[in-house]
């Protein structure tokens, strides 16, 4: 009887340990980076704004955006990647886009 239940007990301990499946937002695909900035977040939103406006899907392109002089710059890399499928916008300090360089 006494190893009948330690052979229960075994088996409780290994099914609780056992981990759990893996969410397929833990996959490495699915990261996110949450080491963003508040001003990065807003030039990002701002330059997803921007090629919605244009007809675009801003889950087909990658975004870096970096603060410089008076505002931020945010390049924007169209996927799959290809000779010329880029964008850079150049926004002010209040995210509004003053200039588009590169494609569309």
């Amino acid at each position: 009887m006494r190893s009948h239940v330690l052979c229960i007990i075994a088996s409780l301990a290994i099914g609780c340990s056992a981990s759990p499946p893996e969410s397929p937002l833990s996959s490495p695909a699915a990261e996110l980076d949450t080491n963003i900035s508040y001003g990065q977040a807003r030039a990002v939103i701002a330059a997803s704004d921007w090629i919605i406006a244009n007809g675009g899907d801003p889950n087909a392109v990658e975004f870096d955006a970096s603060a410089g002089g008076n505002g931020w710059s945010v390049l924007i890399s169209y996927l799959p990647q290809r000779a010329g499928g880029h964008a850079i916008l150049l926004l002010d300090e209040d995210f509004k886009i003053l200039d588009v360089l590169g494609g569309s």
